[in-house]
């Protein structure tokens, strides 16, 4: 497993177990890198990848940053701040961006009334996942394993979807993939076979991808000398 698989589980694992709580910030990437012994890029990636499965989010949008209050002195003196407990956004499985709704007179005290707007709306905002076609041609797919006695040709190029962060996906090209196909145990005849794709950290393919190839055995040529024997009559003189 990749040290950015590593990554990605570990820090999953820990928000997922409670370890981070809900609303906890994570360290930056350059502390991340350092602590981790990562590279920032790995890093970078692994937090697209969790902010693009749901597990963090990447940014939240308030409708207003200040309200204004009126009340007792007493109860005045008590407001500093107005908080909404983190638990009440729960952004648990979101794929898409959510607005929640809040009455701010319900996280302060009673007698507090608000001059300004009383409601307050949180918009969270969750990393979208793009989708990329990547197309290889037959001579980039590596044969392996191949039997031998045996010839193999791959018959045609192959096309295949990837998926992962847009910031991640957008820099990826044919030139980051890696293909390859095993040919263990397989004898002549033309075979269906899985391609073995090897990807940039923070990018998985959309299903499986498969390629024909036909294997011939290889003709073994054959020379048979025939070798006459001439018989030779010597007439001696006497």
């Amino acid at each position: 497993m990749s040290k950015y698989n590593d990554l990605y589980n570990s820090i999953k694992n820990e928000i997922t177990s409670g370890q981070i709580e809900y609303g906890g910030k994570l360290p930056s990437v350059r502390k991340a890198s350092a602590i981790y012994s990562l590279s920032r890029t790995t890093v970078q990636n692994a937090y697209f990848a969790l902010a693009a499965d749901g597990y963090i989010i990447t940014d939240t949008i308030l409708s207003q940053a200040s309200a204004v209050i009126t009340g007792s002195d007493d109860l005045l003196g008590k407001v500093d701040t107005i908080t909404i407990p983190s638990q009440n956004i729960n952004a648990d499985g979101l794929s898409a961006d959510k607005t929640y709704t809040f009455r701010l007179s319900d996280y302060v005290p009673s007698g507090i009334k608000f001059v300004s707007d009383s409601s307050l709306t949180v918009t969270v905002k969750i990393a979208q996942k793009a989708t990329k076609q990547i197309s290889l041609s037959a001579s980039e797919i590596t044969l392996n394993n191949i039997q031998t006695g045996f010839n193999a040709q791959v018959m045609q190029g192959i096309t295949f979807t990837v998926t992962g962060n847009d910031n991640v996906l957008s820099a990826v090209s044919a030139s980051d993939v890696k293909a390859g196909i095993d040919l263990k145990n397989l004898g002549a005849g033309t075979h269906n076979v899985t391609v073995a794709l090897s990807l940039p950290d923070g990018i998985t393919v959309v299903g499986n991808v498969t390629v024909n190839v036909t294997i011939t055995a290889i003709q073994q040529e054959t020379t048979t000398e025939s070798t006459k024997a001439t018989e030779s009559t010597t007439s001696a003189t006497r």
